[in-house]
């Protein structure tokens, strides 16, 4: 992205650990937002799959998002700590998926679902928050996105990508393919298998997937995430268990 990376790469480090620490990030796994059920109603997401990579498969039902909800029940913050919470799950879900694999897997591959995408998605208030949300997550959450599938898009979705695609860095946006009404078939061939064969009707809960992992992993030890023997070895470093 920049020339002296190197030289700031302790700099970012050190502030998106601060960010954690004002926020609390740690704690959020283990001591949830408030209402996480009803924001996961209102902004549906969840883990759908995998691609032929390892990488976890993802859907945001962008479409179904109940703005006049959104705004009734989550205030700014709110809504900043629970995208925040559900990508400490996702964090969680890549380094199980990794251990499982034996690969180091920290990238997602999003589906976003339009479907029923409208002009209530263009409100500006909806708007601002998105790109907030982009601008702390593009410093705090870097690098976690291997590609954008954009499925169902309605017309009105080149109004929102031309409001939205500015704040995006050309990098990331370079990511983002939309799919046409053969999305399915577009999925398969970009080797993407999604659990049961189709999106299912209800996303799977993040709060549900939380608890999941860690009935078979500890916070601690998922919160490390993962690093291959051979790595840990050129450290002098032993592998756990």
């Amino acid at each position: 992205y920049r020339a002296d990376w190197a030289e700031c790469a302790f700099v970012f480090l050190e502030r998106a650990l601060g960010w954690r620490e004002e926020v609390g990030v740690g704690r959020l796994v283990r001591d949830p937002p408030l209402d996480r059920a009803l924001f996961e109603e209102v902004c549906p997401s969840g883990p759908v799959g995998f691609d032929r990579d390892g990488h976890v498969v993802l859907c945001e039902r962008i479409g179904q998002t109940d703005v006049g909800r959104l705004f009734e029940h989550f205030a700014e913050e709110s809504y900043i700590q629970h995208q925040a919470y559900t990508r400490e799950v996702a964090r969680l879900y890549n380094a199980a998926n990794s251990k499982a694999k034996g690969r180091r897997l920290y990238k997602v591959v999003y589906v976003l679902d339009l479907r029923g995408m409208g002009v209530a998605h263009l409100n500006k208030r909806l708007l601002s928050l998105i790109k907030e949300v982009n601008e702390l997550f593009g410093w705090y959450y870097p690098e976690t996105v291997y590609q954008f599938y954009i499925i169902n898009a309605p017309l009105v979705f080149r109004t929102a990508w031309s409001i939205i695609k500015p704040w995006i860095h050309p990098i990331t946006a370079a990511k983002f393919a939309v799919l046409g009404g053969d999305w399915r078939k577009r999925l398969d061939q970009a080797g993407i298998s999604l659990t049961g064969g189709d999106l299912p009707r209800r996303l799977p809960s993040w709060k549900a997937e939380a608890e999941r992992l860690l009935e078979r992993e500890t916070l601690e030890t998922l919160s490390l995430g993962y690093m291959p023997h051979d790595d840990l070895a050129s450290l002098g470093i032993q592998a756990p268990g």
